[in-house]
């Protein structure tokens, strides 16, 4: 399971997301859906660590490990 929340982003002067959260459950299929610039790419580059989010945190859950990964403007933390 992927649970994000309060994710904020910004570039430049355009909030991507402010204070975002949703969770993706194991074996399920999900979608994203927005125009062009509303940051479906950007939503995925911060999942997958290509990006950092400008605040919030992200857990992912993997079998009977439990990964934590928390993101803030300054520092970012795993712990295991």
């Amino acid at each position: 399971m992927i649970h994000l929340s309060n994710i904020t982003k910004q570039h430049g002067s355009q909030t991507l997301f402010r204070a975002a959260g949703f969770q993706i459950l194991p074996g399920s299929r999900n979608g994203l859906v927005g125009p062009n610039g509303a940051g479906k790419t950007t939503i995925f580059r911060i999942i997958t660590g290509e990006e950092e989010a400008d605040g919030g945190e992200m857990r992912v859950y993997e079998g009977d490990y439990r990964y934590y990964l928390e993101k803030t403007r300054d520092e970012a933390t795993i712990a295991v």
